[in-house]
């Protein structure tokens, strides 16, 4: 579970529109085509560009927050 500090500094890099942890968006994102593999996120982060990308990462590994990408 993430704290609501970080929660708040993920926040402010992506704008508060961009950051989820409603139980819906947390289920979709827990899995995919991997058979029989299924992770809750404690929340996900949708990023602009390249520099938010970044940031966001200082703060994750600042505090082994581990990451999961996902794209398309």
């Amino acid at each position: 579970m993430l704290s609501g500090n970080i929660l708040a500094k993920l926040q402010e890099i992506v704008g508060p529109e961009n950051v989820s942890i409603n139980q819906t968006d947390l289920l979709a994102h827990s899995y995919d085509a991997t058979p029989t593999f299924q992770s809750l996120p404690d929340a996900v982060v949708k990023p602009k560009n390249a520099e938010e990308i970044s940031e966001i990462l200082k703060i994750c590994n600042e505090h082994k927050i581990p990451v999961i990408p996902r794209g398309s």
